[in-house]
């Protein structure tokens, strides 16, 4: 967990960290350096949108819904001013919400992103 906030930490490297928000549904990924460096670097903007869209992809399976949107927040109470981005689930309308536990979200988001770095690894 997060000092002071509902959010569990479930994976850590150089580049990301994983959370999973105990209160909502869906990931949130917060960039290890500000986004202001990614304006800087084009490779950085795109190592953030690919990962942003493989979590969208992986939330749109776990849910079971055909779209997710990507929220940029700064409520990270454990980061102040630090933006991260929560990738939530779009139910359908009348449709009720499905709901994955925080363990499950917590372990696939740790699979996704480590692979993620171990391909990213083994391409350079």
């Amino acid at each position: 967990m997060l000092p002071g906030s509902n959010v569990c930490v479930a994976y850590v490297d150089d580049e990301f960290s994983g959370l999973i928000p105990l209160e909502r549904q869906g990931v949130m990924l917060a960039p290890r350096r500000h986004t202001g460096m990614t304006s800087e670097s084009p490779e950085r903007a795109a190592a953030i949108l690919a990962t942003l869209r493989l979590l969208v992809e992986a939330v749109k399976s776990s849910y079971h819904v055909e779209a997710a949107t990507i929220e940029p927040t700064t409520d990270l109470p454990a980061a102040p001013g630090h933006v991260c981005y929560q990738v939530t689930p779009v139910f359908p309308r009348g449709e009720g919400e499905v709901r994955v536990d925080a363990e499950a979200r917590a372990r696939d988001l740790a699979s996704l992103l480590s692979h993620r770095a171990s391909g990213l690894r083994g391409r350079r």
